[in-house]
Formats: C-alpha cells, structure tokens, sequence
C-alpha cells in the first residue's frame, strides 16, 4: 500500500442531532478537535431518507460488493432505534448473533451524546430494538427484538477507538427459524487462520458507492493486512501541516484491498468481519469499527485501501465473563 493523500475526518461538536450523536460519537473536545482523528464508521448522514436505495432498482453495491443471498448469514441483526417507526430510517449499526440472546456489537453504537455538554451518555435499553431473521430493513420483515441489557467494554476510548466492542442482551431469544449464531476464535486459533493475507467478508446495510443506503443486507469480500504496514501507510505527512496517525492497536484488524474502494462504510458499524474455514462455516474475527473520511456526510472514503475492525479473539475472556455473569 502506498503513501495516502487524504486524512481522518476531525471530531465535530454541535450539528448533529440525537440519532447522528448516537452513531457518530461527534464528542470531542475544542483541543482534541484540532487534532487529526479516525472516524466512526457508524455515522449515519442526516439525509439518509433522501439518500435511502428505494425507489429505482438498484445499480450499485456497497463499496464494491453484491447483495446477499437471503438466509446467507443468518447471525447479521441491525439494531433498530426505537423511536423511528419505519425500520429502515431506525437502522443505525449492525450486530451478529453469537448465543441464543447475546448480540456483538461496536460500542461506539451504543452511546449519544448529551447535547448539552456533549459528554458520553449509555444508550438505553429501551431506545433501540434489534432486528434479526431477515435481510431487508422493511417493516414486517423479519423479528424486532427488545433489548434487555447493553455492556459495552469498560475500557473503550471513544478517542482513540479501542476497545470498540459492546454486548447486547436480548429480552428473548429470536423466534425465526431465519437465525442462527456465529462462532468466535481464541487468540490461538486467530493466529492459524486470520493471519496478513487472508480473504474475508464484511456485511451490513451501510453506505454504497454512491452514496445511497440499501433496503437489502450487502456483502463483500476483502483480505485482511499486515497492522505494521496499515500503520507504516497511515503515518506519513499528508497536508500542510498535518501527519496522519496509524492508530491501528493490537485489538484492532486492519482490512481493506490494496487498490481501495471496498469495504466497509457509514451505517455497518458492529456488524462482522468474518473468515471462512476449509470446512466452508465461517468465524468471527472482527466487529466493524471505523475508517477515514474526507467527507462528513459521507462517511467513509472510498479510496482508503484498509478500514479498522475490532479484534475480537482479545476480548474472549471478557465476552465470555458477561455472559457468564448473566
């Protein structure tokens, strides 16, 4: 991967509304804003409805992908605001399925910010459902679930994005026969198969080419790289003045493809980074966690070659203490 012309998008206070807040985390402060920073993947544009891939059949994919095949990845769930009455404008961040009612997702989709002082404020249980057993954010597809519990890491930093990793208790295992739940890996097994060079597939219902948002769940397939090299990639000096930081830590996965223009984008957020084995099942390696932007609006770029995904064989022990406790 070459050097990089563009840089993170700065945090930004003030202009976005609860639900922007919610999946943006736009919190900030005056000196950390002059600093060059990662950006959320799960920043929603306000004009999504208008933007919405509804009323024409459509022409593009996300970041370089293709539909997926109904009943494809049965572990994807979209966590749905409360509030909003149509799904597909509720979807803000996606999640899987790894137990009967647990739900792995960014923890930076499961807080807003108060608009008063823009500290971080837990999202609630009752302010967001999760919609499983489906693939089309439609009113009537599929099983809005309420949630019964939310436990994000207690060590994420919104600054930095680490530890970008939550889990959602639901109040009831789905019923759909539509479901089923994704394996995770240990540390150990990471290491024989989620090594530099390994083909991978993200999914979601997050941003396309051309800026739209889909009605039907995408897929795309991408290889996962070397952290040091992202890292080497995103150093260098790009603007007058400014170097771009590679904040690629040890619990995150680097993932993209070298000539840029797949992967990952605005309203994915949480959903998973997945490796298929020899035995054609799939593991969960990572959670869709952030990527550069030039664009507020848009997102992402779609010329960054690599986007962030948490790593989720660091956080095994902590997962399985949650659900263990519980």
């Amino acid at each position: 991967m070459g050097s990089s012309d563009r840089a993170p998008i700065r945090y930004s206070r003030g202009h976005l509304a609860w639900f922007l807040a919610l999946v943006g985390l736009s919190f900030a402060t005056a000196a950390q804003a002059q600093q060059p920073a990662a950006f959320p993947i799960g920043y929603v544009p306000a004009d999504k409805e208008a933007a919405a891939d509804r009323p024409r059949p459509d022409q593009t994919r996300i970041l370089g992908g293709d539909i997926a095949a109904e009943g494809a990845w049965p572990w994807q769930v979209g966590l749905v605001r409360a509030d909003e009455p149509d799904v597909f404008y509720g979807q803000f961040c996606g999640g899987s399925l790894i137990a009967s009612v647990w739900i792995l997702t960014a923890a930076h989709c499961v807080y807003h910010e108060d608009e008063r002082d823009f500290s971080l404020m837990a999202v609630q249980p009752g302010e967001m459902f999760v919609l499983a057993g489906t693939n089309y954010l439609e009113n009537g597809e599929g099983e809005l679930i309420e949630v019964a519990a939310i436990y994000a890491h207690p060590q994420y930093d919104p600054v930095a994005i680490d530890n970008d990793i939550a889990l959602i208790r639901l109040a009831h295992a789905p019923s759909s026969a539509n479901v089923g739940t994704i394996r995770l890996p240990s540390l150990a097994a990471e290491q024989r198969y989620a090594v530099a060079g390994t083909p991978a597939i993200v999914t979601g219902w997050g941003r396309l080419r051309d800026g739209q948002y889909p009605v039907e769940l995408r897929q795309v397939e991408i290889v996962l790289f070397d952290r040091a090299e992202c890292n080497q990639d995103a150093g260098g000096p790009d603007k007058p003045g400014v170097t771009v930081r590679g904040p690629i830590t040890d619990n995150m996965i680097c993932s993209g493809v070298a000539e840029g223009g797949k992967g990952s984008c605005s309203g994915d957020s949480g959903g998973p980074l997945l490796v298929e084995l020899e035995d054609n099942t799939y593991v969960q390696v990572g959670v869709v966690s952030w990527g550069y932007t030039d664009d507020n609006a848009a997102g992402c770029d779609l010329e960054v070659a690599f986007s962030a995904y948490t790593r989720v064989a660091r956080y095994q022990d902590w997962i399985t203490q949650i659900i263990a406790n519980q």
